[in-house]
């Protein structure tokens, strides 16, 4: 068969009813089904009794060792074409995100070029002031992305692509020391030392489909600050954000939370009123993760400096 134009590999645990939701929306694209080839990367902890591809021209693959970075090498490395699509198993593409991805791949330099698609709350979902607050930089950062574009601490994997030479040249992911988190802002530190090309397209948008609680967030802060220490240890220009942000509030006054649910209507950068506002939920949401990723933070620290 003839090589495709784009390879798209979705990482996944099999675990999620929007798997096939997610796939369905990727075998119904504007561009022809020849010209891209779908690879679903499953984790090394998957389980075997998850939901299957339905259609046969999904190519499964397994990662040796668990972790998104080690799915995704093994997506990547299985792929056939010159352009790699990132695109997470809870992420519904429109019908022309590939088309979308590969004109901006067109127009860049070839073997340099990475594209940033956007990402949004799935329309079905009520989006809850605290998913609200989570987009206003704490999972995604949009709202930095203006003037000369995206830097490589913008890029997000959840979609996304990137020229499989780049990817070659850096070894991929690093599936041992950052597994899952702050792998991707990793993996585009060192691609910009190989001459990265990062570019948004904001178009290429795509739905994220599984709402965050507050309580599904709290259960990935000790994962995160395991990988944001690792992360700033080996990149000493890199900000320590989680840490940093949580420290801000965590001697502060207990907060009330009262500009909580006020988030949704007033911008951040509203003279005066939105100061406040956000101050109140940041202040109020900080306080009540913060213990748990600092705790961890703390521990991690102190027995990497016995070690020593």
């Amino acid at each position: 068969m003839p090589a495709p134009r784009l390879s798209v590999v979705m990482p996944t645990m099999r675990r999620r009813q929007e798997l096939a939701q997610a796939l369905a929306a990727l075998e119904r694209q504007t561009l022809p089904r020849g010209d891209y080839e779908l690879i679903l990367a499953e984790d090394a902890l998957a389980d075997p009794d998850g939901p299957r591809p339905e259609s046969d021209s999904v190519q499964v693959v397994r990662a040796e060792v668990p972790g998104a970075s080690a799915a995704r090498n093994a997506g990547w490395r299985a792929a056939r074409a010159p352009v790699v699509v990132f695109v997470d198993d809870d992420i519904r593409a429109p019908r022309d995100l590939l088309d979308r991805h590969l004109a901006r791949h067109a127009r860049g330099p070839a073997g340099r070029t990475a594209v940033l698609g956007h990402v949004r709350w799935a329309p079905e979902l009520t989006v809850t002031p605290f998913m609200h607050w989570l987009d206003r930089g704490v999972q995604f950062d949009w709202g930095t992305i203006r003037g000369e574009g995206p830097r490589w601490w913008h890029f997000y994997t959840a979609n996304a692509s990137v020229a499989r030479e780049l990817l070659e040249r850096v070894g991929g992911f690093d599936e041992i020391e950052l597994p899952f988190g702050y792998e991707d802002l990793d993996l585009a530190r060192r691609m910009s030392d190989h001459g990265l090309e990062l570019v948004y397209e904001r178009r290429a948008v795509a739905d994220h489909l599984v709402a965050i609680t507050e309580e599904s967030f709290r259960s990935r802060l000790p994962r995160l600050a395991a990988s944001e220490l690792v992360f700033t240890g080996r990149w000493p220009e890199a900000d320590s954000y989680f840490r940093d942000l949580f420290l801000t509030y965590a001697g502060a006054a207990p907060a009330s939370g009262r500009g909580v649910r006020l988030i949704r209507w007033i911008p951040r950068r509203t003279p005066k009123l939105g100061h406040y506002v956000w101050h109140s939920a940041d202040a109020y949401y900080c306080q009540r993760l913060g213990p748990d990723f600092l705790a961890e933070w703390d521990r991690l620290s102190s027995g990497a400096a016995q070690a020593l």
